[in-house]
């Protein structure tokens, strides 16, 4: 069941490389009684020294799969292919923080709300919690607790959302750094167009919605497919997936 992920098992083996110096040895933290899955979520822990997973709690009955020799990479393989173009870079670049700020444990520090593939081929929407579980004596990141919830029963949104705990992390310097300038490429106005464009409204119902006039949308929406090079509604919405367009949605 070895990853395919070449993207991230480097990633995650630099990591490794560079918090050599807190390896641990036997994990401690609280017992897995605990945590103990309840229905509709499951738990891995992630021994960030050794870039190896050592626990795992739920993680067959929730997907499927069974948990013998699943690693890292192997866990982000099953994330939907669009999702996944944005949740690599959103963990890489948080983990690559994270490893050089002294957090307490049991800190949650983000959390990620994307579609996962179970072991039959369905996608579920979940969403994952991540904890700091283990520091060292400087309270320095070791060992990390993800936690899937189940969400497909309240949220069917293919958008990936996130946050992070902003009492360590700037959420709006990591945007910039995952989606570059493209974030910020579409007008407040252009950006309530665009989600009605998405929708499928017409032109009428448009500026019906807005109070202007239909020549006004028109011009509008020339210039949005024309800023994202965009030929329809579904590679303009897309487009403002990859680009988190209308990231920081609650969940």
């Amino acid at each position: 069941m070895a990853s395919t992920n070449y993207q991230l098992a480097p990633f995650f083996k630099e990591v490794e490389k560079q918090l050599k110096e807190r390896e641990t040895t036997d994990f401690i933290g609280p017992s897995f009684e605990e945590i103990a899955p309840v229905y509709g979520e499951c738990f891995f822990v992630v021994d960030l020294t050794k870039s190896m997973i050592l626990h795992f709690g739920g993680m067959k009955k929730m997907f499927g799969y069974s948990e013998k020799n699943i690693d890292l990479p192997f866990v982000f393989d099953k994330n939907h292919p669009e999702d996944s173009q944005l949740v690599q870079p959103i963990v890489s670049n948080i983990l690559s923080k994270i490893v050089n700020i002294a957090i307490p444990a049991y800190t949650n520090v983000f959390s990620i709300a994307s579609r996962f593939r179970k072991s039959n081929g369905e996608y579920i929407r979940i969403l994952t919690d991540n904890f700091i579980i283990k520091t060292d004596e400087q309270e320095f990141v070791q060992c990390i607790l993800v936690r899937y919830t189940d969400l497909s029963f309240l949220d069917k949104s293919d958008t990936v959302d996130w946050k992070v705990n902003d009492n360590f992390l700037d959420k709006d310097a990591i945007a910039k750094e995952v989606y570059g300038e493209r974030k910020d490429l579409f007008t407040l106005r252009e950006k309530e167009i665009i989600e009605l464009i998405i929708n499928g409204s017409s032109n009428s119902e448009i500026a019906d919605s807005f109070h202007i006039s239909k020549h006004t949308v028109a011009t509008h929406r020339k210039n949005i497919f024309s800023k994202s090079k965009c030929s329809n509604p579904a590679e303009l919405k897309l487009f403002c997936k990859k680009n988190g367009v209308f990231n920081g949605k609650n969940f």
